[in-house]
């Protein structure tokens, strides 16, 4: 994975899940010229050659918490296999 070093620089980063066609990660990373202003990067990438198929950055940790949550009460609805075993509303 590679990014633009013109517009965001990455301090650190980590693989959650990665296939032979999927990958999914996390960055903390900040602009060049304003390397106070940090934010989390959620990314993902596509294809066998990992092709990037989308990201969102959060920079307020209200909102991090929040996604946090969120994605906990979607993983508690999927199984190991990502079948869904919730309901329906």
């Amino acid at each position: 994975m590679s990014l633009n070093k013109q517009y965001e620089v990455c301090e650190k980063g980590i693989t959650i899940n990665k296939t032979p066609n999927r990958w999914f990660g996390v960055l903390i990373c900040h602009s060049p010229y304003l390397t106070s202003e940090k934010y989390v990067r959620l990314s993902w990438w596509k294809k066998s050659f990992y092709q990037h198929a989308g990201m969102f950055k959060i920079y307020e940790k209200e909102v991090l918490k929040n996604m946090i949550k969120t994605l906990e009460k979607i993983d508690s609805d999927f199984d190991d296999l990502w079948t869904f075993k919730g309901q329906f509303r």
